[in-house]
């Protein structure tokens, strides 16, 4: 039942955080000359990543490593270290985790 909970929190987080445009799309590639294979490459490498993030495929940081900087609001981050597995959130100018059992 706890994990239950625990989905449904999250969920409603991560949809919350979809709905603010949380998942950041980063500025696009300033191009000038699309002949130039290194501007046409990182034209391609925005385009792919906004495809996965408009699909549904994200991938979210992970550390071994509490985290400790100031973040934006919003962001999330994966923590793994030993059988401790959390998801963090930084809101509210801090961050708070989520614990995972198993």
């Amino acid at each position: 039942m706890r994990k239950y909970i625990i989905g449904f929190i999250l969920g409603v987080i991560l949809a919350t955080c979809a709905q603010v445009y949380s998942f950041r799309v980063y500025t696009p590639p300033s191009l000038t000359d699309l002949s130039d294979t290194n501007q046409l490459a990182n034209l391609n490498n925005y385009l792919e990543k906004l495809y996965y993030l408009v699909n549904g495929k994200f991938n979210l940081d992970s550390t071994d490593t509490i985290p400790t900087w100031t973040a934006e609001n919003g962001d999330l981050l994966v923590y793994k270290s030993g059988v401790t597995k959390r998801l963090y959130i930084y809101i509210g100018d801090a961050w708070g985790y989520i614990d995972f059992d198993g």
